[in-house]
């Protein structure tokens, strides 16, 4: 009996297939995303740091740094399309600021943390790819 090798193909259409399909469509993963930069951002506010450190502190009043009012905590928002996923403020949107220039120091706060760039990357594997 001769001996021979076979590939099949069926499975490796179907993945592709399935694929295919998300690519075209991938809201359920940027939905997320966007969901969990958002919490990133909001958690920048709870613990006062930026992707530097701890922002500089108050020197004219007391109380929770870039909170004063609340309103520019509430500001973030976030939003996602079928290929793209945002959060985004409009508090210094006209002047394109990520920071807050308060008392001549510069507060970060809209930026993505190391761990949930790594958790971005394994929601879309997983979307993309499957388990």
């Amino acid at each position: 009996m001769a001996e021979h090798v076979e590939i099949q193909m069926d499975g490796l259409k179907k993945r592709l297939g399935t694929l295919r399909k998300r690519l075209k469509n991938s809201e359920p993963a940027m939905q997320k995303i966007a969901i969990v930069m958002y919490k990133d951002v909001q958690d920048h506010f709870d613990k006062e740091s930026s992707n530097k450190g701890k922002w500089a502190p108050i020197k004219y009043r007391t109380g929770k740094i870039l909170q004063d009012t609340g309103n520019l905590k509430k500001s973030v928002e976030a939003s996602n399309t079928k290929t793209s996923a945002t959060v985004s403020s409009e508090a210094f949107s006209k002047k394109g600021y990520n920071y807050a220039p308060i008392q001549n120091h510069f507060r970060k706060f809209m930026w993505i943390s190391k761990g949930i760039r790594e958790n971005i990357t394994k929601i879309l594997g997983k979307f993309f790819i499957g388990n």
